[in-house]
């Protein structure tokens, strides 16, 4: 799927549409704060607060309807690469490291430690297991609150969306990890949306 960002309609905070979600490398991202193993659930809003805008599937999308669904947000290491303090990455191992402390990472990938709270040093960062990857299957969304019990990673809004009214879109994250972190400086999940069409009607 395809992100779409140059385009009026955004997820926003509030109903009224004034308060978008917070953009990080041109993709809106669901910021989530994790406390140990729990469950968060909330509403976002979607929509246009301009007049006179309309949101339509591409002609060449085989999908009948707009559609939004849920990625992670979390970026792979990567050699060489400046990082900030905070900052979270995630390797190919199931776990996810944050920086405590800014620097460069180093050439070759660290022997990465599996245990939450150990670190390890790459280069001239040092990062520290967070505990393990969460898995998007735990981040269900619906257009209800009631719907959220039989909710989907994968959720159909209307073929035909005008401007003006936000659809409440709400989603339930749940963490299995009994670690305590959070995502408040890098993201960890993200909200996608198929091939569409912005226009003035």
């Amino acid at each position: 799927m395809r992100w779409v960002v140059a385009i009026s309609f955004k997820f926003f905070i509030d109903e009224q549409m004034t308060t978008p979600l917070p953009v990080v490398n041109g993709k809106p991202v669901m910021r989530i704060e994790f406390n140990g193993a729990e469950t968060k659930q909330g509403v976002l809003y979607f929509g246009s607060p301009l007049l006179g805008r309309q949101l339509t599937v591409q002609a060449a999308s085989t999908d009948t309807n707009v559609k939004l669904n849920v990625a992670e947000a979390n970026q792979a290491w990567q050699a060489s690469k400046s990082v900030l303090s905070g900052q979270i990455v995630q390797p190919e191992n199931g776990f996810m490291y944050r920086a405590t402390k800014g620097g460069t990472t180093g050439a070759a990938a660290p022997v990465w430690p599996v245990t939450p709270g150990m670190a390890v040093d790459d280069g001239s960062t040092r990062w520290v297991n967070i505990g393990k990857a969460f898995d998007i299957s735990e981040f269900k969304m619906a257009l209800s609150e009631a719907g959220l019990t039989s909710g989907l990673t994968i959720v159909n809004l209307p073929a035909v969306i005008n401007s003006g009214a936000a659809i409440p879109v709400w989603f339930k994250a749940t963490n299995t990890d009994a670690y305590l972190r959070s995502d408040a400086t890098d993201p960890i999940i993200r909200i996608q949306i198929n091939k569409v069409t912005e226009k003035a009607v």
